[in-house]
């Protein structure tokens, strides 16, 4: 699978424009429109490139994650592993590009409960920060968990991140009852948060005829 940019308003139609593999522009093209920031959704053929930006994020901000640097380099950091990462069924992948350089990364895959999507991996490295580039990598997994009609976003976070969750926050995210994975400490749980998706009445008559539609399990 080719990587794919996505231009425009990620709330708003798009158009996608395939690439045989991600080549990035020089990053001293500031002037031009290499200078804001673009979405590429990753496939398993673009591992390399999610390997390195997320061993990146590993390292920078090992308190962000439930995943540690150790579990993913040495006998961890094998190509079908990271092939396997990226082509977890139904998922979608998203680099962030700032002036030709990879700057975040964000994940969103099927929860567990029904109608339900969760957001993973969500990272933004240093010289991106407070550039609206997480904005952009949340909306366009909540663009996309609205494709998939979920009903609500979830995601976990550390309880001692106030930055991430100020931003999440910010977007609609508020804390659930739900237990988080416990912490190396033994004693502290990761934070899950969640957000109702909005859908206007054409979108919801559209969903439920979706659903009618399905056949049964045990057709």
């Amino acid at each position: 699978m080719a990587a794919v940019r996505i231009c425009g308003d990620t709330h708003g139609g798009l158009s996608r424009r395939p690439r045989p593999h991600i080549r990035l522009p020089s990053p001293h093209l500031q002037g031009s429109v290499w200078a804001m920031t673009e979405l590429w959704v990753l496939g398993p053929d673009n591992w390399s490139a999610w390997r390195a930006l997320r061993l990146t994020a590993l390292a920078e901000a090992p308190y962000a994650f439930g995943s540690t640097l150790a579990e993913w380099q040495g006998d961890g950091d094998r190509e079908e592993r990271w092939r396997a990462r990226l082509g977890m069924r139904g998922s979608h992948n998203v680099i962030a590009v700032l002036e030709g350089r990879p700057v975040g990364m964000a994940s969103g895959v099927p929860a567990e409960e029904p109608d339900t999507a969760e957001l993973i991996s969500m990272w933004v490295g240093p010289r991106a920060r407070g550039r609206g580039v997480g904005d952009r990598l949340i909306g366009e997994i909540e663009r996309w968990a609205h494709q998939r009609h979920a009903r609500k976003l979830m995601l976990s976070v550390m309880p001692d991140n106030p930055a991430a969750l100020a931003l999440y926050e910010r977007h609609g995210f508020t804390a659930t009852d739900k237990l988080g994975d416990l912490l190396p400490d033994g004693e502290r749980r990761e934070l899950v948060l969640a957000k109702t998706l909005a859908y206007d009445a054409d979108s919801l008559t559209s969903r439920q005829a979706s659903r009618q539609a399905r056949p049964s399990p045990t057709a």
